[in-house]
């Protein structure tokens, strides 16, 4: 609120360090998203990113993807006020992006895509669900896999997949990818 020297304490919650506490702290003007959406692409591609979490507000952006498969890589957040001091956890991918289409809380407004695809999604309050719907065809194996947390999201995923005609359940997952 005005000029001056500042202090930034960062500390436990109940002052019970013991060395396996990490943190990483980034004092700046420059952008700090804690997400990107889509959170993939195919190599060599453009795509529009959409960057969320900056204290600054959302934002959208063009970026080319390296022409090159790679197992880790991250996209820097950039604008006039500097470059992101680390980059986001992107996924490099053969599969192209679907990303969701709001609402699609409900079943019957399930987002469509053709598979194979990577989808992409946010929940975004408590209680949001994303549902997604393809056409399968019996002898078509699809492996269906939620990536969360191999790019940093905090999501605890619950993954489920019903039959769209009669509502049975076909398998889920939680916890275990």
């Amino acid at each position: 609120p005005k000029d001056g020297k500042y202090i930034v304490q960062i500390r436990e919650s109940s002052f019970g360090g013991n060395g396996e506490c990490r943190y990483r702290l980034h004092v700046g003007r420059f952008p700090r998203p804690t997400a990107v959406i889509p959170a993939g692409g195919r190599p060599g591609t453009t795509i529009d990113v959409r960057w969320l979490g900056d204290v600054l507000g959302e934002r959208t952006e063009k970026v080319t993807l390296p022409g090159v498969m790679s197992r880790e890589f991250a996209l820097i957040a950039h604008d006039d006020r500097g470059f992101s001091p680390s980059g986001n956890a992107f996924r490099l991918s053969a599969l192209e992006n679907g990303v969701e289409q709001e609402p699609n809380n409900e079943r019957p407004q399930a987002t469509p895509f053709v598979a194979p695809l990577a989808v992409h999604g946010v929940i975004e309050k408590a209680g949001d669900v994303d549902n997604f719907k393809f056409a399968g065809k019996k002898g078509q194996v699809f492996e269906v896999r939620v990536l969360a947390r191999q790019l940093r999201s905090p999501l605890d995923s619950v993954l489920e997949v019903f039959r769209a005609s009669n509502g049975q359940g076909v398998g889920g997952n939680d916890d275990s990818g």
